[in-house]
Order: structure tokens, then sequence, then C-alpha cells
């Protein structure tokens, strides 16, 4: 096994995609879905994934004890804090009334990083799904039995590991 260390030197060495032109409207929107009391983390580093992938803003949905120090860890994003459920993760009732609306100028969203597996990541997904326009993209964990089980009106819809 090789050992490559990470140093700042290295991470210089790899800076963050620029597009050539547009705005940041024109490199679009991603919503990222997710995080819980347990494992806020998991949403902010989605978060940091999409905008070093190229995306011109980012929203991020999460629960209310994380979103107050996810917004000062990342200023650029508008951080959404949900109800939490006694368990700590995102109360999908409270939720789903919200998502449709912060979905709608979207381009890309992503649900599931941090949250627990079942019912909450589900009611979450077809909550997007009956409400997003076609032409959105869509990521969800392929344990998610809706990845399996219901035709998505998302194109494309991206199951990940």
């Amino acid at each position: 096994m090789t050992v490559n260390h990470l140093t700042l030197d290295r991470l210089r060495e790899l800076p963050l995609p620029m597009p050539e032109e547009g705005s940041k409207e024109q490199r679009g929107t991603v919503l990222v879905v997710g995080g819980s009391a347990d494992v806020p983390g998991a949403a902010f580093l989605a978060g940091v994934a999409t905008l070093r992938a190229g995306a011109g803003r980012l929203r991020i949905a999460t629960v209310k004890s994380a979103a107050s120090a996810m917004a000062l860890a990342m200023p650029e994003a508008r951080v959404i804090g949900f109800t939490e459920t006694e368990e700590g993760g995102i109360d999908p009732a409270s939720a789903g009334a919200r998502l449709p609306a912060l979905a709608e100028r979207c381009n890309a969203i992503l649900i599931g990083p941090g949250l627990s597996a079942g019912d909450t990541a589900d009611a979450l997904l077809m909550r997007c799904s009956r409400h997003a326009p076609r032409q959105r993209s869509c990521s969800m964990p392929a344990s998610s039995p809706a990845s399996a089980r219901r035709p998505m009106r998302f194109a494309p819809a991206v199951a990940a590991p």
C-alpha cells in the first residue's frame, strides 16, 4: 500500500475549479438535504464538494441544532434549519412543507448525506420528486428503498452507495 501525505503544498497544487466564464447563477444551484444531530458534518462535506465541483450557489437543509454552526463555517451557503425528531434527525413532516419551495430553483438536489437510512430519506425524496421540475437531477443513497421501487421524475436520478 502506498501512503500519500496531504500537505499544504499539495493542497495548493489542487485549486478549486474556476469556470472561465459565467456567473454563479449560470454555474447552477445545488440543494443538499441531510445531516442529523449526530452526523451534521455529512451535509457540510457534501456542500463543500458541490462547490469544489463548480456549483455556483449552494443551499443546505439540515437540522436546526447544526444550522447556525454550519452557516458560520460556510458563509457562502444558504443554510436552512429544519425541526428535529426526538432521535435528532430531520423531521420529514415539517421539512416536507418547506422543501418544495427550496428545491424549486435548484439544478441538482442531493438527499441523504448524514440522514439515517429508512423512512426519513424516502419521505424527503418523494416530497421533492412530486414538486421539482423534470430537468432537475437528484442523487439519493442506493440503500434507499425509494431508489429502487419508484420511478423518479428527475432526470437523471443517481443512486449513490
